[in-house]
């Protein structure tokens, strides 16, 4: 009855620490999210947000072209 017992544990004690777990694993994308967010609103925030992201999509441009051109 002891080995019973204690695979009976280490059932409860499993299955906990899959639950543990899938929770952790969900505040970690919650972060990440949140974190995402937050540097995002800092760019905004700390100066000429659109015009950075209107050179930047430029210069994909510029690359892809030169790209079709070389070609």
């Amino acid at each position: 009855t002891d080995i019973n017992s204690v695979r009976e544990m280490y059932k409860n004690i499993s299955g906990q620490s899959k639950a543990l777990n899938a929770g952790l694993e969900k505040c970690r994308e919650r972060y990440n999210v949140y974190s995402d967010i937050a540097k995002t609103y800092r760019e905004i925030s700390s100066g000429d947000y659109i015009s950075r992201l209107v050179e930047e999509k430029l210069r994909e441009n510029e690359k892809k072209s030169k790209k079709k051109h070389s070609r």
